[in-house]
């Protein structure tokens, strides 16, 4: 059976725990669902081979959503909550189902990275009590935290084993591929040139300059000008003379199609 999904990475633990998923259908559809309108009296929401999941467990992972969502600022509308919820569930159940078909060696990678991520995640804090109360203002202990980076990381070593597995594209089907549609990858003709950005108008008002400053840049354009016919290094020239910061970052460089 091919997994359908493909993009389970660790960023999703910042930009809301669970949320936003589209089940696997053809995964989800084996497992036994109760209506979510009676899961509280229900001590197991969602079963299948090898797979169960509680209560408490889809609980804690829906405050945690929506504490997340709560701390960035942007809380989850009442009217959305039991969208929201199904979402939760239907990512729990994804998550269960590739964690069962990972490999000792998929677990071990994922554990590593997981670990590496960690480190390199509290690094970037002033202190590990830091780190902590950060995650406790967005419902997450660091034990929980752990837990689900790296469950996430193993999900994504079974993903990527999947993927290069059974969706690897041939040099003779890329060829095949640029053979048919040869026209997306025809580029038109086009000139490319580089040049010194001075402007004679305010960047922050866009209003003409005065006559007295206008002269200060043609002055400038002239110097400018002057070292570039006497064959001085345009780039450099571009970083001293230009006064536009794209222009520097481009090296002066436009192309015109």
């Amino acid at each position: 059976m091919k997994l359908k999904a493909s993009n389970l990475l660790f960023c999703f633990l910042f930009s809301g725990l669970l949320h936003g998923y589209q089940p696997l259908e053809a995964q989800s559809s084996a497992l036994k669902i109760n209506n979510l309108s009676n899961l509280f009296s229900n001590d197991i929401v969602a079963t299948g081979k090898d797979l169960e999941i509680n209560r408490s467990e889809l609980d804690k992972a829906i405050i945690t959503t929506k504490a997340n969502r709560v701390s960035q600022g942007n809380p989850i509308p009442p009217h959305l909550n039991d969208k929201v919820e199904t979402q939760i569930l239907d990512k729990l159940i994804t998550t269960k189902i590739l964690l069962t078909k990972a490999t000792q060696e998929q677990k071990r990678k994922g554990g590593l990275n997981a670990k590496s991520f960690l480190e390199d995640l509290i690094q970037q804090h002033p202190s590990k009590e830091t780190f902590e109360r950060q995650l406790l203002s967005t419902g997450m202990d660091l034990k929980y935290f752990k837990e689900q980076v790296t469950e996430q990381a193993i999900v994504k070593e079974v993903i990527d084993a999947d993927l290069k597995t059974n969706y690897i594209v041939t040099s003779e089907k890329a060829r095949e591929f640029y053979e048919d549609k040869k026209e997306v990858f025809a580029i038109p003709e086009r000139a490319e040139l580089r040049n010194i950005y001075i402007p004679t108008r305010s960047k922050l008002t866009g209003e003409p300059l005065s006559s007295s400053e206008k002269t200060k840049r043609l002055i400038r354009a002239k110097e400018a000008q002057k070292k570039a016919s006497s064959g001085e290094d345009f780039i450099k020239l571009v970083e001293t003379y230009s006064e536009d910061v794209v222009t520097k970052e481009n090296q002066g460089q436009v192309t015109i199609a």
